[in-house]
């Protein structure tokens, strides 16, 4: 398998991006991009690298998370969405139409263990 080669921002938008083609099949308004979402998401990641165990938290009290974790391949933006879109506790959150806000972030380790956050907000 090839090394992802993408950038950070071209991460950020190509998993928003993938987030709004979803958005469109349902026929919902498409996300927009949130900075304070993107950083506790951050600081999630911080919180699942010190523990040691991936647990969700650092959400905002009127949004929802998701969660990703594997091996580099992880970080191919359409890989996390594909895996929380064919579960429906993890595709609650992408299609809920209230939600208007996505902001993500994503950690890789030595090992390529990987681990994706996304949250959701109104």
């Amino acid at each position: 398998m090839s090394d992802i080669i993408l950038t950070t921002e071209d991460w950020k938008i190509q998993l928003l991006n993938d987030h709004n083609k979803e958005r469109q099949r349902q026929g919902l308004v498409e996300f927009r991009w949130n900075p304070n979402l993107e950083q506790l998401a951050k600081k999630q990641i911080e919180e699942i690298r010190q523990k040691g165990r991936v647990h969700h938290g650092n959400v905002p009290s009127s949004g929802l998370q998701n969660i990703a974790n594997g091996k580099k391949n992880l970080l191919k933006p359409d890989v996390p969405i594909r895996l929380w879109l064919s579960d429906s506790g993890h595709k609650a959150p992408i299609i809920k139409k209230d939600f208007r806000y996505i902001g993500g972030w994503f950690s890789r380790d030595q090992e390529n263990n990987v681990v994706i956050v996304c949250n959701y907000s109104s």
